[in-house]
C-alpha cells in the first residue's frame, strides 16, 4: 500500500519560487513492489513531471506560477444563490480560467440553472466583482471546501459586489505508483498577485538590516515572501485583538491599510524576529540575541505607527494622520 504525502505552501505569489515535496511518500511496511514513479502536476492545465529518483529526499518539484488563473473542478465548483426567492446550487464546468473567462463560465452556469435570470459581471481596477442581475439575486457563499464564491471575494450572504479578488487557485496533484498500484492526492494552492498579496514589507527591507540574509533561504525558496505574509497576518491579528475595527465593526483587512509605510518598519522588524527565532541552534547563540534585538525594534515601531485607514471599503483614507497606535485611540469594539 502506498501513502502519498505532498508538502507545499498553501499561499504563494506569482513568479515566486516554491517547492512541491513528495519525499515523505512511503510504502506501508510489508508492501512487495517498490515505488517506481512519482509524478507532480502543477495545475489542471499543466504537464505531469516525473520526479522519481533513487533517493527519496530528491523527489520534489521546484516551480514558479507565472500566470493568474483558476483551476475549477468538482472540488471547488459550487455556486449557491437565491434568484427571485428560489434557492439554487449549480456548478461551473471543469477547466482552467482567467478571471474574465471564469466570470463568463459562472454567468453561463447561473443562467442555465435559473432561467430567465440574466446576470452580468464587471471587475473593476481593484478586482472587485460587481454583479448586475435582471431578477432579484442573492449570492450565498457557504464556506464549504467546494464553494467557489468565497475565493472570488464574496464573503457575506446576499453580497453582489465582492471584496477584491486576491488570488487564483491552482490544483497541484501528486501520483505515486509502483508496478502494482498507485495513489493520487491533490491540494489547492492560492496564487496571489502582488496587488492581491498587498504585503507590508519586502526583502529589500530585510537586506537593509541584514545584508547576508538571502544566503539563509530555505531550499526551494528564492524570497522571504512567506515570512512577510506571516508578519502581515500577525499585525492584522494584533489590531483585531486590540479592538481595531472598520465602520461596520468588522476586522480590519490588509486593504484597510492605505499607506503601507505606516506599518512597513513594524512588518520587517517582525519578519526579522521571526527569522532569527526560526534559525536558533543553541540556547544562548547569536541568533537568539538578534531575535530579542529585533523584537524590541518591532515593539518600538508598532508603538510609533500612525495608521491612515480605509474604514468603509472605498480604498480612500478615512483617518488622515490618525492617532498613533501607542495612544490607544481609534475605532474600538
Amino acid at each position: 500500500m502506498i501513502i502519498s504525502v505532498l508538502q507545499c505552501e498553501k499561499r504563494i505569489q506569482i513568479q515566486d519560487l516554491t517547492r512541491f515535496d513528495a519525499s515523505r511518500s512511503v510504502l506501508v511496511k510489508g508492501s512487495v513492489n517498490p515505488i517506481n514513479s512519482v509524478k507532480i502536476k502543477a495545475g489542471l492545465d499543466a504537464t505531469e513531471v516525473d520526479v522519481f529518483t533513487a533517493q527519496p529526499k530528491d523527489r520534489f518539484l521546484d516551480w514558479v506560477f507565472d500566470e493568474y488563473k483558476f483551476d475549477v473542478d468538482a472540488d471547488d465548483s459550487e455556486i449557491s444563490f437565491e434568484a427571485n426567492g428560489v434557492q439554487y446550487t449549480t456548478n461551473v464546468l471543469t477547466g482552467t480560467y482567467t478571471l474574465a473567462n471564469l466570470l463568463t463560465a459562472i454567468k453561463n452556469s447561473i443562467e442555465a440553472a435559473a432561467s430567465p435570470l440574466v446576470v452580468s459581471f464587471v471587475a473593476d481596477e481593484r478586482n472587485r466583482i460587481k454583479t448586475t442581475p435582471s431578477l432579484p439575486l442573492k449570492f450565498q457563499p457557504n464556506k464549504t471546501s467546494k464553494d467557489l464564491l468565497t475565493h472570488l471575494g464574496f464573503k457575506e450572504d446576499g453580497q453582489l459586489i465582492s471584496n477584491p479578488v486576491e488570488y487564483g487557485l491552482r490544483k497541484v496533484t501528486l501520483t505515486v505508483a509502483s508496478i502494482s498500484e498507485s495513489k493520487t492526492i491533490s491540494q489547492f494552492v492560492e496564487v496571489y498577485t502582488p496587488e492581491g498579496d498587498a504585503l507590508f514589507s519586502n526583502d529589500s527591507d530585510l537586506i537593509s538590516e541584514e545584508p547576508d540574509i538571502m544566503k539563509w533561504l530555505p531550499a526551494g525558496r528564492a524570497s522571504y515572501l512567506d515570512l512577510h505574509r506571516k508578519a502581515q497576518g500577525l499585525i492584522l491579528d494584533w489590531l483585531d485583538r486590540n479592538g481595531y475595527v472598520d465602520e461596520k465593526r468588522n476586522k480590519l483587512t490588509k486593504f484597510s491599510v492605505i499607506d503601507k509605510r505606516d506599518v512597513q518598519m513594524w512588518s520587517y522588524y517582525l519578519c526579522l524576529r521571526l527569522f532569527f527565532m526560526g534559525v536558533q541552534n543553541a540556547k544562548d547563540d547569536v541568533f537568539k540575541d538578534k531575535a530579542a534585538y529585533y523584537e524590541k525594534l518591532e515593539i518600538a515601531s508598532r508603538t510609533r505607527a500612525i495608521l491612515n485607514l480605509d474604514l468603509d471599503g472605498d480604498f480612500k483614507e478615512d483617518i488622515v494622520k490618525g492617532p498613533a497606535i501607542g495612544s490607544g485611540t481609534l475605532y474600538f469594539r
